[in-house]
């Protein structure tokens, strides 16, 4: 099977995973009352997304091996999203 790469190097999502990211996208903006988008804006939203994704993964998992762990945990998502400015809202 052949495998396609992304820009930052690592293997790129499978179309199916990449078509419902798009779909989502395009629901969020939806939600934030777009009546429509571009496709390519809504490609390179998705593409954004995709990416910020797999940073927040990428970090998930040297948070892990920090800790002596083959797999992250949840921990290793909260403490990523705390890194990347996310804060607990009451």
């Amino acid at each position: 099977m052949h495998q396609s790469y992304g820009l930052s190097g690592g293997v790129a999502m499978s179309d199916k995973v990449t078509q419902r990211l798009s779909e989502n996208v395009a629901l969020v903006c939806l939600d934030h009352h777009y009546d429509k988008i571009d496709n390519n804006a809504l490609n390179v939203l998705t593409d954004l997304v995709q990416e910020f994704a797999m940073e927040i993964g990428r970090e998930m998992k040297s948070n892990a091996e920090i800790g002596g762990r083959s797999q992250p945990n949840l921990v290793d998502g909260l403490n990523a999203a705390y890194e990347y400015g996310y804060t607990k809202k009451a």
